[in-house]
């Protein structure tokens, strides 16, 4: 993300509304500015809500179907998925070899 950074998000078990939260927004961005002021008052491009399926463990598992076939589950990372999923890539490759 060379032309930008992404900040964010929340955490509230439970929370399923898919609306912009202006004082989730808020938060986020005093924390920012706390923590690196030079960036007050930084255009905000977009503001997104996304729900992150979480589990208590991260799902990680070959399923053989009936006709053959597999399905190779590999998820629950929560808010942590894109960071936390490479290190599973491997096993993940395992499985669906076989």
């Amino acid at each position: 993300r060379g032309d930008g950074i992404v900040l964010g998000g929340t955490a509230q078990d439970g929370d399923e509304r898919l609306g912009v939260a202006d004082a989730d927004t808020a938060a986020i961005l005093v924390g920012m500015t706390a923590r690196w002021p030079a960036r007050r008052g930084a255009r905000v491009r977009a503001v997104r809500v996304g729900l992150r399926p979480c589990r208590p463990t991260v799902r990680l598992e070959r399923e053989e179907r009936g006709d053959g076939r597999a399905i190779v589950h590999c998820h629950g990372h929560g808010g942590s998925g894109c960071t936390v999923s490479w290190g599973c890539a491997d096993d993940v490759a395992r499985l669906v070899a076989g």
